[in-house]
This record gives C-alpha cells, structure tokens and sequence, in this order.
C-alpha cells in the first residue's frame, strides 16, 4: 500500500488492524516529513 501522511495518519487504526492480521504490512509513504514511527515500524 502507498499512503499520504494526512490520510495515513487518518486512516492508522484501519492499518493497525491489517498488520493485526499479518505476519508483514508494507505501507510506502510519500512525505517531506520526517515520520514519528510507533515501535515495531522500520522506516
């Protein structure tokens, strides 16, 4: 999946729910930020 920072920041409990289920979740972001990973996620 490839995501936007506002939608995935909106959108992070539906992606939660996806790696709940999965060995793996790969999300590609397009961002000109530096992203504030939760523990658990490789940037």
């Amino acid at each position: 999946m490839f995501q936007r920072l506002p939608y995935f920041e909106r959108e992070s409990e539906f992606y939660r729910r996806i790696a709940a289920l999965t060995q793996v979740t790969v999300v590609g972001m397009v961002s000109d930020q530096r992203l504030d990973l939760p523990s658990l996620v490789a940037p």
